[in-house]
């Protein structure tokens, strides 16, 4: 399953809510993080937060694309 999301780092506090779909049916997800965009601070943040949500182990959630920008597209396996 993939799964879009549209993140935002830097927010003062952690969360998750869904805004839609995206034209390939794949759930499209805000989610805010508190940690910093540097060293991967906020997508590893990113991912935990997703896996909690989604109640999948973190093991499962694979970042595919956007590591380097808010657009970004995960795998759960």
């Amino acid at each position: 399953m993939y799964v879009d999301v549209k993140a935002i780092p830097n927010a003062k506090v952690d969360s998750v809510e869904i805004i839609g779909q995206n034209t390939y049916g794949h759930t499209i997800y805000k989610i805010k993080t508190t940690a910093q965009p540097e060293d991967d601070k906020a997508n590893k943040a990113i991912r935990k937060l997703l896996a909690k949500y989604l109640w999948v182990s973190i093991t499962t959630v694979v970042l595919k694309h956007g590591h380097t920008t808010r657009d970004k597209v995960f795998y759960i396996s």
